[in-house]
């Protein structure tokens, strides 16, 4: 589903990612794990087309990625992230926060309340974004990021939102859309040991 062949990234003199190759079959979990600064957020920057490599290939599906130096845009569009950065209007509810989603995706009505249900929304629903806290508003962006179906997620610095205990409900909830077929990628520091049998890219 997902393959870097000797990807690397530079910005200017400093050489972030050097010569990365892995592979995430369909339906895999990975993590990505290193340092705070060995280059996991660049990793999914480049993975979703944010950023283009300095040299190497980047490939979804066996397709490249980069194509005549621009985004393959269909390919884009099966790609979600989900990090601190994403954006929910912290004035709006939960349930008008996913609506908006629901708006952009072509995902059906049995699929939104699949999600709402896997990531257990419904007490909160009605509940604005600001009051939520850290690990209800990483949930809510998870289900967001979801919305479009996508055949692949990236969930970066899943630490902001989610501590020990509720990263492990977390992992088991995105284990059961892999059997489905969809692809994740977190990443972390380090491999947690709930997640001994997933794919580990450890990056230096």
């Amino acid at each position: 589903m997902l393959r870097f062949s000797s990807v690397s990234y530079r910005a200017g003199n400093e050489t972030i990612l050097d010569n990365l190759s892995f592979h995430l079959p369909r339906g895999s979990v990975c993590f990505a794990t290193g340092t705070g600064s060995s280059g996991k957020t660049t990793l999914i920057r480049l993975a979703s087309c944010q950023i283009h490599p300095s040299s190497g290939l980047i490939y979804t599906a066996g397709l490249p990625l980069f194509r005549y130096n621009g985004p393959s845009y269909g390919l884009r569009r099966k790609i979600s992230v989900a990090s601190p950065e994403s954006i929910l209007f912290e004035q709006f509810t939960v349930l008008e926060n996913l609506r908006l989603q629901l708006s952009l995706s072509v995902a059906n009505k049995e699929t939104i309340n699949a999600i709402i249900e896997l990531f257990e929304l419904k007490p909160i629903l009605n509940r604005q974004i600001a009051f939520l806290s850290a690990y209800q508003k990483g949930r809510v962006i998870i289900a967001s990021s979801l919305m479009k179906k996508p055949s692949i997620i990236f969930i970066d610095d899943v630490s902001y939102f989610f501590n020990y205990k509720n990263l492990q409900k977390l992992y088991h909830k995105i284990a059961y859309l892999s059997g489905q077929g969809l692809t994740a990628l977190f990443t972390a520091d380090k491999l947690p040991e709930f997640a001994s049998e997933s794919i580990e890219v450890h990056i230096r």
